[in-house]
């Protein structure tokens, strides 16, 4: 799935005025594996963080590379009534991404880097996965080259 099939399908399901947020989840998850398919994608992931559970967890090789946290479609993720559970999130988790399916607000260590709607994301989505996987593969090679005990 590209980007413009996701944007038309999440379009149809919104104008159709049933679905909610667990309607668009699927389409999120195809589009990421066809995006980036050396990750693992899994929906409402069980017990992987201290501060919640995000409704997905980014893997690469079983290591979580990232998380993402999905509202429904036009609610406004700046919202007062999200503010506890996203400041924890973001404290907790150093590849986050905030979305309403449409617009995606990208975090790195707290810091907010992008809030684009997807269509102009893509680039900086591509960006985003090749810091993350650079920052994993510093971590492999201290832990491989420094010994901690």
């Amino acid at each position: 799935m590209n980007i413009a099939d996701y944007l038309k399908t999440v379009n149809k399901r919104y104008q159709n005025g049933i679905s909610r947020e667990h309607s668009y989840r699927a389409d999120l998850e195809q589009l990421i594996r066809s995006l980036v398919p050396d990750v693992e994608v899994t929906n409402e992931p069980a017990n992987v963080t201290d501060c919640g559970n995000p409704d997905y967890v980014i893997s690469n090789k079983k290591i979580p590379i990232g998380y993402i946290e999905a509202k429904d479609v036009g609610k406004d993720l700046n919202s007062k009534s999200y503010k506890e559970q996203f400041t924890r999130y973001k404290n907790a988790l150093d590849n986050l991404i905030i979305t309403d399916y449409v617009w995606f607000q990208l975090h790195h260590s707290c810091t907010l880097y992008v809030h684009h709607p997807l269509h102009q994301l893509y680039k900086y989505l591509q960006i985003l996965m090749l810091r993350i996987l650079a920052t994993f593969c510093i971590a492999i090679w201290l832990s491989a080259t420094y010994d901690y005990q």
